[in-house]
């Protein structure tokens, strides 16, 4: 986390004088008359898009692989496989499938416990899996989704998707894999896209009180250039640093 906090301070560093030579390059095309403290609002500009640096680094440590730039995709991580998986099927048989070690951890394969030839069905009504990776039984049970315009349970041109009481998702091509919730972390680096496009525009605006549309465009490709060459490389060494 220090060598994060270094890092950042040392691009801090570079960023204040950056926006400084800029300052002073544009002042006789800007203003009649320059504002006061173009000495220290030069560094609080960059200070404040540090800060947004800061908090991208930090989010990542903490969740490596969700908070690229919008240009990249995310990471997805989804849940390790489980080891056991219980089957609830049609005809409301109780089938226990073990998990067979090797291959795609992402795409997990099953043997039936009793029957070692009998696949996992096609269709099913529940999913069954361990609370906990060491648990011997399975407690947390994924049902059948019911399509979004269906009135009644129906097994026909399923979507194949299972969801348990938290909202989590188990999908017929992945069984044994919960998949990551995509909505809530998308937002979430929307969010964090827009806020590093409005601090830009802040900084030249409000600190460095630049007119409005002069600051909206260079704020614009700033925020543009930084995700581009900066930002990422902060998330990579972020996610190196979490890495250990």
């Amino acid at each position: 986390m220090l060598g994060i906090i270094a890092f950042v301070f040392f691009m801090f560093i570079i960023l204040a004088l950056a926006i400084t030579l800029l300052v002073f390059s544009l002042q006789a095309q800007l203003f009649d008359q320059p504002p006061e403290g173009t000495v220290w609002r030069a560094p609080a500009a960059a200070a404040a898009i540090a800060i947004c640096w800061l908090i991208w680094s930090v989010w990542t440590f903490f969740s490596p692989g969700n908070t690229r730039p919008m240009q990249e995709p995310p990471i997805a991580h989804s849940s390790p496989a489980f080891k056991k998986i219980q089957i609830l099927t049609l005809d409301d048989r109780l089938e226990t499938f073990a998990l067979i070690p090797g291959g795609n951890p992402t795409v997990p394969r099953y043997r039936n416990i009793d029957e070692a030839n009998r696949p996992i069905p096609q269709v099913m009504k529940e999913v069954r899996v361990p609370r906990e990776p060491d648990d011997t039984s399975c407690q947390v049970i994924f049902r059948h989704e019911k399509g979004a315009y269906q009135m009644q349970e129906s097994f026909v041109n399923d979507s194949g998707r299972y969801v348990d009481d938290q909202g989590r998702v188990m999908e017929r091509n992945t069984l044994g894999v919960i998949l990551p919730s995509g909505l809530a972390g998308f937002i979430l680096l929307l969010m964090m896209n827009l806020l590093h496009v409005l601090v830009w525009v802040s900084a030249f605006s409000l600190v460095l009180q630049f007119p409005f549309g002069i600051s909206v465009v260079i704020g614009l490709g700033g925020a543009l250039l930084t995700n581009f060459t900066v930002v990422p490389f902060l998330i990579r060494f972020a996610e190196t640093a979490a890495k250990g």
